[in-house]
């Protein structure tokens, strides 16, 4: 996706605030993308390993989250937010992402793996209800 179609994509979410869920804040905005990016990223890595291939919703998602996040975050940088901590906001989201998805699937206590199931389903539609069709 070009620059200025994600720049526009973003005014349109940022415009529709509420109705996104977007945060009014732009350190919120950048950690909710850094977070939905990792998600997905985790969520495509298991995909790849478990079922020998990536679904295209999880690459799309990954896809906008990140381009969303290449948007905003030098304006947020500039704001005074920490570049380092975008990316520990993707990197730890990630890493709890991958920890409920391999739970999920290979935890031996079916009430863990179940509710590890339900958690990371949850946490990935809370990135869907926000994510774009761009």
């Amino acid at each position: 996706m070009g620059r200025i179609k994600t720049i526009s994509a973003v005014s349109v979410i940022l415009w529709a605030g509420a109705a996104w869920a977007v945060p009014q804040s732009l350190s919120q905005r950048v950690q909710l993308f850094a977070t939905c990016a990792g998600r997905y990223s985790a969520l495509m890595e298991f995909q790849l390993m478990f079922d020998g291939h990536v679904t295209d919703e999880a690459r799309s998602a990954k896809e906008q989250f990140e381009e969303l996040l290449e948007a905003v975050l030098p304006i947020a940088v500039d704001d005074g937010l920490s570049g380092h901590a975008a990316l520990d906001w993707r990197l730890t989201a990630k890493h709890a992402q991958s920890t409920l998805l391999h739970r999920g699937l290979l935890h031996h206590d079916a009430v863990i793996a179940r509710q590890s199931k339900t958690m990371s389903k949850r946490l990935l539609r809370q990135c869907g209800s926000v994510a774009l069709e761009i």
